[in-house]
């Protein structure tokens, strides 16, 4: 994707009726105004399709809908909790998390939401599955509460085994060649700070990369597309190293709350979201640090950030007092579309842009 173009800009402006900018109408969304200055037709087509989880018809269910806001559709439709969906690599399939069972179970279905199939089958509880890049694993945090322990199955089910440390909800982030996972671990007495830890899928070679001290802890570890880097947070900071932990190095430093790293699938780019500006809002980073650019002002506050498999464009939550709606833009043409309105959308478990066969 490159560096970052220069002078990137947003406005949101609150006007009590309609105007023009620079011969370009103002749209209206809600109680606020949004100006993209070169949303038309040369924009390019946004394709593809997006899985997020929603309770916006009563209880929590998984929900996939084009990424230019058609076809939208609830493939779990039932009266228990489903969350926590993230795709197969490939995208023929889908990992999520469903207490139909009574208790939180992973289960995998097609992408249609058809053949669904309990993966886990356990008494305790299952959570937060991730699936590793090669296809032929799921990792998840079993046995319930505050001990959940990082365990490791085949994509169908089968060769469960229990890695051990206890680890954080939404930690896990695999490693390109899906040898090793990155988490955050619980603390206790054993991990009585959270720092970024790696582990290789045979359970060896535990090792903490980060070695903080309370009441600094280093978060949301990201592992690039590329095996060159984990981004995590640090201190407030937008931070990567080398897989061994060598060559920490803080990429954002800034005064505000910096947070919730994604890399671009080509490695370049950091997305993350931050409060600087007193909203938590979205930014973009070249993975050298350079050329920080803020993509969104709005008086809603901006998460759950996922870049599309061909880099041009990021989903994003949009979220107030008064529901969440779901966006696509492309950062580089400043093309914006509303995907689903009245989205309901959870910002704690991120969107997920379909995979590309």
């Amino acid at each position: 994707m490159g560096a970052l173009l220069a002078g990137v800009l947003f406005l949101v402006l609150s006007f009590p009726a309609s105007l023009s900018f620079a011969g370009q109408e103002i749209q209206p969304s809600g109680e606020h105004w949004t100006y993209f200055p070169l949303v038309n037709k040369a924009c390019p087509p946004v394709s593809g399709q997006i899985i997020f989880e929603s309770d916006r018809d009563g209880n929590s269910e998984i929900y996939l809908v084009n990424a230019d806001g058609t076809g939208l559709t609830n493939l779990t439709n039932h009266p228990a909790a489903d969350y926590d969906p993230v795709w197969s690599p490939d995208g023929s399939k889908i990992a999520f998390v469903s207490e139909r069972d009574e208790n939180p179970e992973i289960y995998v279905m097609n992408a249609d939401g058809s053949n669904l199939t309990n993966l886990t089958n356990d008494p305790e509880e299952d959570v937060s599955p991730a699936w590793s890049p090669d296809g032929t694993k799921i990792a998840f945090l079993g046995e319930g509460g505050y001990s959940r322990k990082i365990y490791l199955m085949d994509s169908d089910g089968s060769d469960q085994m229990m890695l051990g440390p206890l680890a954080q909800y939404g930690s896990l982030s695999w490693s390109p060649d899906s040898m090793k996972i990155a988490f955050n671990p619980i603390g206790s007495p054993s991990y009585p700070s959270s720092d970024v830890y790696t582990i290789h899928v045979d359970g060896t070679g535990l090792t903490n990369l980060t070695n903080t001290s309370y009441p600094v802890w280093a978060y949301s570890p990201a592992w690039s597309p590329d095996g060159g880097k984990i981004a995590y947070e640090y201190n407030f900071e937008i931070y990567h190293m080398n897989p061994d932990g060598t060559d920490k190095t803080n990429l954002t430093n800034d005064p505000g709350f910096d947070q919730s790293p994604v890399w671009s699938p080509d490695s370049s780019t950091l997305a993350f979201v931050s409060s600087r500006d007193w909203n938590l809002e979205i930014y973009l980073i070249n993975s050298d640090g350079s050329d920080q650019t803020r993509l969104t002002e709005n008086t809603q506050g901006e998460d759950s950030v996922a870049w599309s498999p061909d880099n041009e464009w990021i989903a994003y939550v949009s979220s107030d007092s008064n529901g969440s709606d779901i966006f696509v833009l492309n950062p580089f043409g400043l093309c914006l579309t509303k995907v689903v309105s009245d989205a309901s959308a959870y910002s704690y478990w991120p969107l997920q842009w379909r995979p590309e066969p």
